[in-house]
């Protein structure tokens, strides 16, 4: 498969995207501003990490982050952690999938702290024994990071820009 780099009007931003996309996105892109296939979205609200596991993972959630719970039932947990809410769904529906566990994570999720809470935030993981990936690194990218991971496997992360 080949890939374009398109220019996103507006911005100082490129996209990268197949050949055949960028083939049509330049054919309604019109010279002003590329149009979006769902163009009333505009923001993220929440995110759901789907578990097998419901009990386990809201107990290590609930341990592990500050954040306030919003709404909690026997299948579910949200919490606001700012802008987006973060919740925790028992898989259900015929839809959800399996689980991949750590040979396959679902999603990665990161956290942004301070860069010198990063540390902090690595010595408090050892102290609960919780499984570290990657210890404090300064990634090329700018940021200090801690990896860890989720009892059902989904990569967590904490990081700095440094």
């Amino acid at each position: 498969m080949h890939f374009n780099q398109l220019h996103y009007p507006g911005t100082r931003r490129n996209l990268t995207v197949s050949w055949p996309l960028a083939n049509r996105l330049q054919k309604v892109v019109g010279g002003e501003k590329a149009l979006s296939m769902l163009e009333p979205v505009q923001q993220l609200s929440y995110v759901i990490v789907l578990c097998d596991d419901i009990d386990g993972m809201k107990n290590f959630y609930r341990e592990l982050f500050p954040f306030p719970i919003d709404s909690e039932s026997n299948t579910d947990m949200a919490f606001r952690t700012g802008s987006v809410i973060l919740a925790l769904r028992q898989r259900t529906r015929h839809y959800d999938g399996r689980g991949g566990g750590s040979e396959s994570p679902g999603l990665q999720l990161a956290f942004c702290v301070s860069p010198d809470e990063v540390e902090k935030c690595y010595q408090q993981l050892l102290d609960q024994d919780i499984k570290i990936l990657d210890p404090p690194t300064d990634q090329p990218r700018g940021h200090r990071t801690v990896y860890f991971s989720d009892p059902e496997g989904n990569l967590l992360e904490i990081y700095a820009e440094i």
